[in-house]
Protein backbone atom coordinates (compact mmCIF):
# COMPACT_ATOMS: atom_id res chain seq x y z
CA UNK A 1 0.00 0.00 0.00
CA UNK A 2 1.15 3.75 -0.89
CA UNK A 3 0.73 7.37 1.06
CA UNK A 4 0.10 10.13 -0.49
CA UNK A 5 2.16 12.63 1.16
CA UNK A 6 0.74 16.87 0.84
CA UNK A 7 3.94 19.64 0.64
CA UNK A 8 3.76 20.16 4.56
CA UNK A 9 4.26 16.72 4.84
CA UNK A 10 6.91 16.15 2.53
CA UNK A 11 8.59 19.21 3.81
CA UNK A 12 8.51 17.52 7.27
CA UNK A 13 10.20 14.35 5.66
CA UNK A 14 12.88 15.76 4.47
CA UNK A 15 13.66 17.69 7.47
CA UNK A 16 13.20 14.41 9.56
CA UNK A 17 15.69 12.49 7.60
CA UNK A 18 17.86 15.67 7.33
CA UNK A 19 18.31 15.44 11.17
CA UNK A 20 18.44 11.97 11.42
CA UNK A 21 21.81 12.11 9.14
CA UNK A 22 23.04 15.08 11.13
CA UNK A 23 22.38 13.18 14.17
CA UNK A 24 24.06 10.28 13.15
CA UNK A 25 27.43 12.02 12.75
CA UNK A 26 27.28 14.21 15.95
CA UNK A 27 23.71 13.91 18.20
CA UNK A 28 25.17 16.65 20.69
CA UNK A 29 24.66 18.91 17.75
CA UNK A 30 21.25 18.35 17.07
CA UNK A 31 20.34 18.64 20.25
CA UNK A 32 22.03 22.21 20.18
CA UNK A 33 19.96 23.53 17.29
CA UNK A 34 16.79 21.95 19.24
CA UNK A 35 17.30 24.15 21.89
CA UNK A 36 18.43 26.95 19.36
CA UNK A 37 15.32 26.71 17.23
CA UNK A 38 12.66 27.07 20.69
CA UNK A 39 14.53 29.79 21.82
CA UNK A 40 15.71 27.95 24.86
CA UNK A 41 14.95 30.05 28.26
CA UNK A 42 16.54 27.81 31.18
CA UNK A 43 13.75 30.20 33.25
CA UNK A 44 10.52 28.36 31.30
CA UNK A 45 9.72 24.61 32.60
CA UNK A 46 7.71 24.44 29.92
CA UNK A 47 9.92 24.73 26.67
CA UNK A 48 11.71 22.65 28.83
CA UNK A 49 9.79 19.96 28.38
CA UNK A 50 8.51 20.56 24.85
CA UNK A 51 12.17 20.20 23.57
CA UNK A 52 13.10 16.94 26.16
CA UNK A 53 10.27 15.76 24.53
CA UNK A 54 11.12 16.59 20.78
CA UNK A 55 14.14 15.29 21.40
CA UNK A 56 12.89 12.08 22.57
CA UNK A 57 11.61 11.89 19.23
CA UNK A 58 14.34 11.84 17.19
CA UNK A 59 15.76 9.47 18.90
CA UNK A 60 12.95 7.08 18.81
CA UNK A 61 12.55 7.65 15.16
CA UNK A 62 16.55 6.96 14.44
CA UNK A 63 16.42 3.80 16.09
CA UNK A 64 13.39 2.43 14.06
CA UNK A 65 14.67 3.54 11.10
CA UNK A 66 17.84 1.35 11.32
CA UNK A 67 16.48 -1.39 12.75
CA UNK A 68 13.26 -1.89 10.58
CA UNK A 69 13.71 0.71 7.65
CA UNK A 70 11.11 3.02 8.99
CA UNK A 71 9.88 5.77 7.42
CA UNK A 72 8.70 8.96 9.43
CA UNK A 73 6.57 11.54 7.90
CA UNK A 74 4.05 13.39 9.45
CA UNK A 75 3.71 10.96 12.77
CA UNK A 76 2.67 8.29 9.72
CA UNK A 77 5.18 5.05 9.70
CA UNK A 78 5.13 3.13 6.43
CA UNK A 79 6.84 -0.70 7.01
CA UNK A 80 7.89 -2.50 3.81
CA UNK A 81 8.20 -6.45 4.88
CA UNK A 82 9.57 -8.96 2.19
CA UNK A 83 8.07 -12.27 2.78
CA UNK A 84 10.51 -15.19 1.59
CA UNK A 85 8.94 -18.78 0.48
CA UNK A 86 11.34 -22.21 1.02
CA UNK A 87 10.57 -24.82 -1.52
CA UNK A 88 12.06 -28.21 -0.29
CA UNK A 89 13.41 -30.36 -2.95
CA UNK A 90 12.80 -34.18 -2.23
CA UNK A 91 15.61 -36.40 -2.03
CA UNK A 92 16.38 -38.79 -5.03
CA UNK A 93 16.10 -42.49 -4.41
CA UNK A 94 17.48 -45.22 -6.74
CA UNK A 95 16.21 -48.88 -6.63
CA UNK A 96 17.63 -51.32 -9.27
CA UNK A 97 14.81 -53.57 -11.14
CA UNK A 98 17.12 -55.87 -13.15
CA UNK A 99 20.88 -56.06 -14.51
CA UNK A 100 22.14 -57.70 -18.09
CA UNK A 101 25.74 -58.85 -18.26
CA UNK A 102 27.70 -60.06 -21.87
CA UNK A 103 31.36 -60.72 -22.04
CA UNK A 104 30.98 -57.66 -23.81
CA UNK A 105 28.19 -55.24 -22.59
CA UNK A 106 26.14 -54.01 -19.14
CA UNK A 107 22.74 -53.29 -18.71
CA UNK A 108 21.37 -51.90 -15.52
CA UNK A 109 17.55 -51.19 -15.36
CA UNK A 110 16.81 -47.99 -12.47
CA UNK A 111 13.33 -46.98 -10.86
CA UNK A 112 14.64 -43.53 -9.48
CA UNK A 113 12.16 -41.21 -7.61
CA UNK A 114 12.41 -37.40 -7.83
CA UNK A 115 14.46 -37.75 -11.10
CA UNK A 116 13.25 -34.88 -12.62
CA UNK A 117 14.73 -32.40 -10.13
CA UNK A 118 18.27 -33.14 -10.92
CA UNK A 119 20.61 -33.82 -13.59
CA UNK A 120 22.01 -37.88 -13.15
CA UNK A 121 25.12 -39.28 -14.91
CA UNK A 122 25.99 -42.83 -14.56
CA UNK A 123 29.95 -43.61 -14.65
CA UNK A 124 31.42 -47.10 -15.13
CA UNK A 125 35.00 -47.56 -14.74
CA UNK A 126 37.05 -50.70 -14.53
CA UNK A 127 40.31 -47.87 -13.09
CA UNK A 128 41.49 -47.84 -16.65
CA UNK A 129 39.16 -46.68 -18.63
CA UNK A 130 35.51 -44.51 -17.96
CA UNK A 131 32.73 -44.51 -19.72
CA UNK A 132 30.15 -42.01 -19.36
CA UNK A 133 26.11 -41.93 -19.17
CA UNK A 134 23.68 -39.21 -18.77
CA UNK A 135 20.53 -39.97 -17.68
CA UNK A 136 17.44 -38.24 -18.92
CA UNK A 137 15.36 -36.31 -16.12
CA UNK A 138 12.01 -37.14 -18.23
CA UNK A 139 11.44 -40.19 -17.28
CA UNK A 140 11.68 -42.25 -13.65
CA UNK A 141 12.36 -45.75 -15.21
CA UNK A 142 15.74 -45.30 -16.59
CA UNK A 143 17.88 -48.19 -18.90
CA UNK A 144 21.76 -47.36 -18.27
CA UNK A 145 23.99 -49.75 -20.77
CA UNK A 146 27.36 -49.53 -21.96
CA UNK A 147 29.28 -51.86 -24.44
CA UNK A 148 32.85 -52.27 -25.83
CA UNK A 149 33.57 -53.49 -22.37
CA UNK A 150 36.19 -56.42 -21.62
CA UNK A 151 35.54 -59.85 -21.13
CA UNK A 152 36.25 -60.73 -17.37
CA UNK A 153 36.57 -57.67 -16.10
CA UNK A 154 35.45 -55.69 -12.96
CA UNK A 155 33.64 -52.64 -13.39
CA UNK A 156 32.30 -50.26 -11.14
CA UNK A 157 29.10 -48.25 -11.58
CA UNK A 158 28.18 -45.14 -9.99
CA UNK A 159 25.36 -42.51 -10.27
CA UNK A 160 25.77 -39.05 -9.18
CA UNK A 161 24.27 -35.28 -9.87
CA UNK A 162 25.71 -32.11 -11.05
CA UNK A 163 27.07 -31.26 -7.96
CA UNK A 164 28.76 -34.35 -7.02
CA UNK A 165 26.70 -36.13 -4.68
CA UNK A 166 26.78 -39.62 -5.20
CA UNK A 167 23.41 -41.84 -4.81
CA UNK A 168 24.25 -45.27 -6.28
CA UNK A 169 27.47 -47.51 -6.18
CA UNK A 170 28.04 -51.22 -7.22
CA UNK A 171 30.56 -53.48 -8.55
CA UNK A 172 29.78 -55.84 -11.66
CA UNK A 173 32.03 -58.60 -13.59
CA UNK A 174 32.27 -59.27 -16.92
CA UNK A 175 31.34 -62.66 -18.58
CA UNK A 176 34.65 -64.36 -19.57
CA UNK A 177 35.17 -64.57 -23.29
CA UNK A 178 34.16 -67.24 -25.42
CA UNK A 179 35.38 -67.33 -29.14
CA UNK A 180 32.80 -67.40 -31.58
CA UNK A 181 34.54 -67.75 -34.52
CA UNK A 182 37.77 -70.05 -35.20
CA UNK A 183 40.55 -69.94 -37.60
CA UNK A 184 41.20 -72.53 -40.23
CA UNK A 185 45.18 -71.77 -40.43
CA UNK A 186 47.30 -69.89 -38.67
CA UNK A 187 50.94 -69.24 -37.82
CA UNK A 188 53.78 -66.93 -37.78
CA UNK A 189 57.50 -66.23 -39.18
CA UNK A 190 60.33 -64.14 -38.37
CA UNK A 191 58.66 -60.65 -39.39
CA UNK A 192 54.55 -61.94 -39.75
CA UNK A 193 51.40 -63.42 -38.38
CA UNK A 194 48.46 -65.17 -40.28
CA UNK A 195 44.86 -65.78 -39.49
CA UNK A 196 42.63 -67.49 -42.21
CA UNK A 197 39.21 -67.96 -41.11
CA UNK A 198 36.27 -70.21 -43.02
CA UNK A 199 34.35 -67.50 -45.20
CA UNK A 200 30.87 -69.16 -44.56
CA UNK A 201 31.57 -68.56 -40.26
CA UNK A 202 32.15 -64.72 -41.23
CA UNK A 203 29.10 -64.66 -43.60
CA UNK A 204 27.68 -60.76 -43.72
CA UNK A 205 29.61 -59.28 -41.09
CA UNK A 206 32.58 -57.32 -41.33
CA UNK A 207 35.13 -57.71 -38.17
CA UNK A 208 38.32 -55.49 -37.30
CA UNK A 209 41.38 -56.75 -36.27
CA UNK A 210 43.34 -54.86 -33.15
CA UNK A 211 47.19 -55.94 -32.61
CA UNK A 212 48.20 -55.09 -29.25
CA UNK A 213 45.37 -52.94 -28.77
CA UNK A 214 46.26 -51.03 -31.94
CA UNK A 215 43.35 -51.09 -35.08
CA UNK A 216 44.39 -52.32 -38.32
CA UNK A 217 43.69 -51.14 -41.47
CA UNK A 218 42.55 -54.71 -43.03
CA UNK A 219 39.28 -55.97 -41.77
CA UNK A 220 38.08 -59.50 -42.19
CA UNK A 221 35.31 -60.68 -44.05
CA UNK A 222 33.55 -63.19 -46.55
CA UNK A 223 35.51 -61.87 -49.26
CA UNK A 224 38.13 -61.41 -47.31
CA UNK A 225 38.76 -63.66 -44.56
CA UNK A 226 42.51 -64.05 -44.06
CA UNK A 227 44.47 -61.11 -42.77
CA UNK A 228 48.54 -61.13 -42.86
CA UNK A 229 50.36 -58.84 -40.20
CA UNK A 230 53.38 -57.88 -41.11
CA UNK A 231 56.48 -55.70 -39.90
CA UNK A 232 56.74 -57.34 -36.83
CA UNK A 233 59.40 -58.16 -34.38
CA UNK A 234 61.05 -61.86 -34.02
CA UNK A 235 60.13 -64.23 -30.80
CA UNK A 236 57.78 -61.81 -29.98
CA UNK A 237 54.03 -62.13 -28.59
CA UNK A 238 51.38 -60.41 -29.66
CA UNK A 239 47.53 -59.80 -28.55
CA UNK A 240 45.36 -60.18 -31.62
CA UNK A 241 41.58 -59.76 -31.57
CA UNK A 242 39.05 -59.98 -34.11
CA UNK A 243 36.35 -57.83 -32.54
CA UNK A 244 32.67 -56.88 -33.87
CA UNK A 245 32.84 -53.06 -34.40
CA UNK A 246 28.99 -52.51 -33.71
CA UNK A 247 29.23 -53.41 -30.12
CA UNK A 248 33.39 -54.06 -29.05
CA UNK A 249 32.27 -58.44 -28.76
CA UNK A 250 35.70 -60.24 -29.08
CA UNK A 251 34.75 -62.88 -31.47
CA UNK A 252 38.34 -64.22 -31.21
CA UNK A 253 41.44 -63.59 -29.35
CA UNK A 254 45.12 -64.64 -29.10
CA UNK A 255 48.42 -64.34 -28.21
CA UNK A 256 50.12 -65.08 -31.17
CA UNK A 257 53.83 -65.39 -31.24
CA UNK A 258 55.83 -64.46 -33.99
CA UNK A 259 58.47 -67.47 -35.34
CA UNK A 260 62.28 -67.25 -35.74
CA UNK A 261 63.87 -64.48 -38.00
CA UNK A 262 66.92 -66.40 -38.31
CA UNK A 263 67.80 -69.99 -38.94
CA UNK A 264 70.22 -72.91 -38.68
CA UNK A 265 71.44 -75.93 -40.36
CA UNK A 266 72.02 -79.16 -37.89
CA UNK A 267 75.91 -79.87 -39.00
CA UNK A 268 75.61 -83.12 -36.85
CA UNK A 269 74.05 -84.13 -33.76
CA UNK A 270 74.60 -87.07 -31.68
CA UNK A 271 74.76 -88.31 -27.80
CA UNK A 272 77.38 -85.59 -26.77
CA UNK A 273 77.53 -82.84 -29.32
CA UNK A 274 75.82 -80.69 -31.17
CA UNK A 275 77.11 -78.65 -34.02
CA UNK A 276 75.38 -76.44 -35.75
CA UNK A 277 75.51 -73.29 -38.72
CA UNK A 278 73.75 -69.98 -38.65
CA UNK A 279 72.01 -68.72 -42.51
CA UNK A 280 74.25 -65.96 -43.75
CA UNK A 281 71.27 -64.99 -45.98
CA UNK A 282 69.15 -63.87 -43.32
CA UNK A 283 71.73 -61.74 -41.58
CA UNK A 284 72.79 -60.09 -45.00
CA UNK A 285 69.31 -59.38 -46.09
CA UNK A 286 68.61 -57.68 -42.64
CA UNK A 287 71.76 -55.48 -42.71
CA UNK A 288 73.15 -57.12 -39.81
CA UNK A 289 76.91 -56.48 -40.02
CA UNK A 290 77.11 -55.81 -36.22
CA UNK A 291 78.09 -59.37 -33.57
CA UNK A 292 74.62 -61.15 -31.95
CA UNK A 293 74.85 -63.01 -28.79
CA UNK A 294 74.56 -66.56 -28.64
CA UNK A 295 73.10 -68.34 -25.66
CA UNK A 296 73.09 -72.11 -24.80
CA UNK A 297 71.09 -73.44 -22.42
CA UNK A 298 70.58 -69.78 -21.02
CA UNK A 299 74.36 -69.69 -21.31
CA UNK A 300 75.79 -67.15 -22.86
CA UNK A 301 78.82 -68.02 -24.99
CA UNK A 302 82.30 -66.51 -25.59
CA UNK A 303 81.93 -66.17 -28.92
CA UNK A 304 79.86 -63.57 -30.79
CA UNK A 305 77.68 -64.65 -33.89
CA UNK A 306 78.76 -62.43 -37.20
CA UNK A 307 78.75 -63.13 -40.94
CA UNK A 308 82.12 -64.36 -40.30
CA UNK A 309 81.93 -67.27 -37.61
CA UNK A 310 78.69 -69.24 -38.44
CA UNK A 311 79.56 -72.26 -36.44
CA UNK A 312 78.62 -73.26 -32.92
CA UNK A 313 79.72 -76.68 -31.72
CA UNK A 314 78.38 -77.62 -27.75
CA UNK A 315 80.15 -80.30 -26.72
CA UNK A 316 79.70 -82.63 -23.21
CA UNK A 317 75.89 -83.01 -23.58
CA UNK A 318 73.76 -85.77 -22.27
CA UNK A 319 72.01 -87.96 -24.59
CA UNK A 320 68.35 -87.54 -25.39
CA UNK A 321 68.63 -84.21 -23.92
CA UNK A 322 66.87 -81.27 -25.08
CA UNK A 323 68.81 -77.72 -25.01
CA UNK A 324 67.71 -74.38 -25.75
CA UNK A 325 69.66 -72.41 -28.35
CA UNK A 326 68.87 -68.43 -28.58
CA UNK A 327 70.44 -65.70 -30.88
CA UNK A 328 69.89 -62.01 -29.31
CA UNK A 329 70.33 -58.96 -31.12
CA UNK A 330 71.53 -56.07 -28.79
CA UNK A 331 70.82 -53.55 -30.87
CA UNK A 332 67.00 -54.04 -31.54
CA UNK A 333 66.58 -55.63 -28.60
CA UNK A 334 65.16 -59.08 -29.39
CA UNK A 335 65.52 -62.49 -29.92
CA UNK A 336 65.92 -63.67 -33.60
CA UNK A 337 66.14 -67.01 -32.68
CA UNK A 338 64.43 -69.22 -29.70
CA UNK A 339 65.02 -72.58 -30.45
CA UNK A 340 65.28 -76.45 -28.73
CA UNK A 341 67.45 -79.32 -29.80
CA UNK A 342 67.46 -82.82 -28.24
CA UNK A 343 70.94 -85.29 -28.98
CA UNK A 344 70.49 -87.99 -29.82
CA UNK A 345 70.77 -91.83 -28.64
CA UNK A 346 73.70 -92.78 -30.75
CA UNK A 347 77.21 -91.76 -28.47
CA UNK A 348 80.57 -91.95 -30.43
CA UNK A 349 82.97 -93.65 -28.04
CA UNK A 350 85.81 -93.76 -30.74
CA UNK A 351 86.63 -91.91 -33.90
CA UNK A 352 90.31 -92.67 -34.72
CA UNK A 353 91.21 -91.34 -38.92
CA UNK A 354 94.41 -92.03 -40.43
CA UNK A 355 94.81 -89.84 -43.69
CA UNK A 356 97.45 -90.72 -46.02
CA UNK A 357 98.18 -88.97 -49.75
CA UNK A 358 95.38 -91.20 -51.62
CA UNK A 359 93.54 -92.62 -48.96
CA UNK A 360 91.55 -92.32 -45.54
CA UNK A 361 91.16 -95.16 -42.67
CA UNK A 362 88.59 -94.83 -40.07
CA UNK A 363 87.87 -96.49 -36.70
CA UNK A 364 84.86 -95.87 -35.53
CA UNK A 365 82.43 -97.23 -32.80
CA UNK A 366 79.34 -96.32 -32.14
CA UNK A 367 77.04 -97.26 -29.38
CA UNK A 368 73.28 -97.06 -28.94
CA UNK A 369 70.54 -98.59 -26.74
CA UNK A 370 69.70 -100.60 -29.67
CA UNK A 371 71.24 -101.72 -33.42
CA UNK A 372 71.39 -99.00 -35.73
CA UNK A 373 72.39 -98.68 -39.55
CA UNK A 374 74.96 -95.86 -39.63
CA UNK A 375 76.30 -94.52 -43.05
CA UNK A 376 79.59 -92.93 -43.41
CA UNK A 377 79.96 -90.92 -46.83
CA UNK A 378 82.80 -89.33 -48.30
CA UNK A 379 81.81 -86.07 -50.21
CA UNK A 380 84.07 -83.92 -52.40
CA UNK A 381 82.78 -80.33 -52.95
CA UNK A 382 79.42 -81.34 -51.17
CA UNK A 383 79.27 -84.06 -54.11
CA UNK A 384 79.08 -88.01 -53.37
CA UNK A 385 82.41 -89.97 -53.60
CA UNK A 386 81.67 -93.23 -51.78
CA UNK A 387 79.63 -94.64 -48.75
CA UNK A 388 80.17 -97.07 -46.66
CA UNK A 389 77.75 -99.22 -44.21
CA UNK A 390 77.91 -100.30 -40.36
CA UNK A 391 76.03 -100.68 -37.70
CA UNK A 392 75.79 -99.25 -33.84
CA UNK A 393 77.26 -101.60 -30.73
CA UNK A 394 74.59 -101.84 -28.45
CA UNK A 395 75.26 -100.16 -25.12
CA UNK A 396 73.69 -103.38 -22.95
CA UNK A 397 77.27 -105.07 -23.40
CA UNK A 398 76.39 -107.29 -26.33
CA UNK A 399 79.91 -107.72 -28.44
CA UNK A 400 79.75 -106.89 -32.01
CA UNK A 401 83.03 -106.71 -33.85
CA UNK A 402 84.09 -103.39 -35.00
CA UNK A 403 84.61 -101.83 -38.17
CA UNK A 404 87.34 -100.59 -40.15
CA UNK A 405 86.72 -98.50 -42.74
CA UNK A 406 88.94 -97.27 -45.74
CA UNK A 407 88.09 -94.91 -48.82
CA UNK A 408 91.23 -95.30 -51.30
CA UNK A 409 91.84 -94.06 -55.14
CA UNK A 410 91.18 -90.14 -53.57
CA UNK A 411 93.24 -87.27 -54.82
CA UNK A 412 96.11 -86.07 -53.00
CA UNK A 413 96.37 -82.75 -51.51
CA UNK A 414 92.47 -82.22 -51.39
CA UNK A 415 89.43 -81.79 -49.02
CA UNK A 416 87.21 -84.05 -48.00
CA UNK A 417 84.00 -84.43 -46.00
CA UNK A 418 82.53 -87.58 -44.24
CA UNK A 419 78.95 -87.19 -42.94
CA UNK A 420 77.60 -90.04 -40.80
CA UNK A 421 73.99 -90.57 -40.53
CA UNK A 422 71.53 -92.69 -38.75
CA UNK A 423 69.88 -93.76 -41.84
CA UNK A 424 66.80 -94.61 -39.61
CA UNK A 425 65.39 -91.43 -39.25
CA UNK A 426 67.94 -89.30 -41.43
CA UNK A 427 69.24 -87.52 -38.78
CA UNK A 428 73.34 -86.64 -39.26
CA UNK A 429 75.51 -87.61 -36.05
CA UNK A 430 78.74 -86.80 -37.17
CA UNK A 431 80.75 -84.27 -39.68
CA UNK A 432 84.23 -83.34 -40.37
CA UNK A 433 86.26 -82.84 -42.93
CA UNK A 434 89.92 -83.50 -43.85
CA UNK A 435 92.81 -82.75 -46.63
CA UNK A 436 94.72 -85.64 -47.82
CA UNK A 437 98.52 -85.21 -48.57
CA UNK A 438 100.42 -83.98 -50.96
CA UNK A 439 103.05 -86.17 -53.28
CA UNK A 440 106.17 -85.43 -53.55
Amino acid sequence: MSEKFNSQEYQRYLETHQNYEYNHINQDDNYAELFKSYEFNSNNDEKISTIKNEKKNVQKNLIISNAFSIVYAAATIIVTVTTITLIAVKEIVIHVLSSDITSYSLQVDFQIENIESHILTAELTNGIKVYDFTIENSTSNVEVYFDHLVPDMNYTLSISDEEGKLYFTNDYQTLAYEPKILPVEKGGSGDSLLLQFDDKDIGDKVFDVYVNGILQTETISESASYIIIENLLANTPYDVRVVNPINGEWVYSEIMTTGDLLYYYPQYINANEISIRFDDEVLIANNIDYELEVYFNNTLQNEKLNIDNLVYTFSDLEKTTEYDIQVYDPVNNIYLMKNKITTSDITIERWDVNVSVDYVSIYPRFVSSDIQEISITLKKDNQFVDEYLLTTIKNDGSLVEDSEVYFENLESGTEYALEIMNLKNGDIIYYTVFTTANSF
